[in-house]
């Protein structure tokens, strides 16, 4: 016995069309708001520069006023510095005479290049009474580290962690908003589509079920007649003549004692006798008529439809795409 399987037949192909329901609002809002984020980062640039510009001006000012104030603090430093010589020529009574030194000349440039460090400097020698050594090495520290092109590298790295920093910030809720309106839409269209093949798939699995369970019942009606039929109809039989002869046994007592005072105890002795074991074996063949058979499995109408799991796959996949 084989199950025929040329007779059933093979759903055709149906095409489906579910892009025309596919939600892509969520990428015009995703470039509206990259877009207002663009425009933010432009103002904010603008003001940036404006501020850039403001502070520079107000650097160069108080570059002014710190030249100045060091101009006077070496002029002092000078008239009582004894490198100084102070001849009295005519028409310059008073007025001190440099030694033109190396180390002369090199504060004085350093000064005029960078007032805000010597000034810094002057600060820091006072306030932590720095010995002439010690103040010469940080004034040399100073133009190491503040050096253009060390500077120039210190602020690129600087503003370039602020920009990164800002646009994580500024990227991180949009992030996570779009995330999940990407979730849903995933799973809208998911079973947008699960619904598509489903409604396309529901004749031809009914069709498809109906054939597999009739070729099933077929052969578990063959199962049960050719291998199990004799069992049926034996204890059809049996039944039957257990039946008869517990009849023609009630029916002899009751011509033998009907009508007389022990017809009633003779009854119920040919019952406790021969009646209760007739219903046992009654009964057993009762349930080898209904159980001693085969009862194969059946498919459902939805065999062919897209289940629960195989949408969560469906999702996973398109979600990890």
């Amino acid at each position: 016995m084989r199950f025929n399987t040329s007779v059933l037949a093979v759903p055709a192909r149906s095409n489906i069309q579910f892009c025309d329901g596919l939600d892509t609002s969520i990428v015009d809002d995703l470039g509206r708001d990259l877009r207002k984020i663009g425009l933010i980062g432009i103002i904010l640039l603008l003001v940036v520069l404006v501020l850039l510009i403001l502070g520079a001006m107000a650097v160069e000012w108080y570059k002014w006023r710190v030249l100045q104030s060091e101009l006077d603090r070496t002029r002092e430093a000078w008239s009582t510095d004894s490198n100084v010589q102070h001849p009295q020529l005519n028409g310059h009574q008073g007025v001190p005479m440099m030694v033109m030194s190396d180390d002369n000349l090199m504060l004085l440039h350093a000064t005029q290049q960078h007032p805000l460090l010597s000034a810094l400097a002057n600060r820091l020698a006072n306030a932590l009474k720095l010995s002439a050594t010690s103040y010469t090495h940080l004034r040399f520290f100073f133009a190491y580290v503040f050096h253009p092109a060390a500077l120039a590298c210190l602020l690129i790295g600087l503003f370039g962690l602020i920009s990164v920093q800002i646009q994580l910030a500024a990227i991180g809720p949009i992030q996570k908003h779009y995330s999940n309106q990407v979730s849903n839409s995933v799973s809208d269209f998911t079973n947008s589509i699960a619904l598509s093949i489903n409604g396309a798939m529901q004749e031809d699995s009914a069709a498809y079920a109906a054939q597999v369970n009739a070729q099933t019942s077929a052969m578990q009606s063959a199962i049960n007649d050719n291998l199990f039929g004799w069992v049926n109809g034996t204890t059809v039989t049996l039944n039957n003549t257990l039946v008869a002869f517990y009849d023609d046994i009630q029916s002899t007592v009751e011509l033998v004692f009907g009508g007389t005072i022990l017809e009633t105890p003779a009854r119920e002795f040919i019952r406790c006798l021969i009646g209760t074991k007739v219903q046992g074996i009654e009964s057993a063949l009762t349930f080898i008529h209904d159980n001693f058979k085969v009862n194969m499995p059946t498919v459902s109408n939805d065999v062919l439809l897209l289940s629960n799991s195989s949408r969560m796959a469906l999702v996973l996949a398109l979600s990890a795409n």
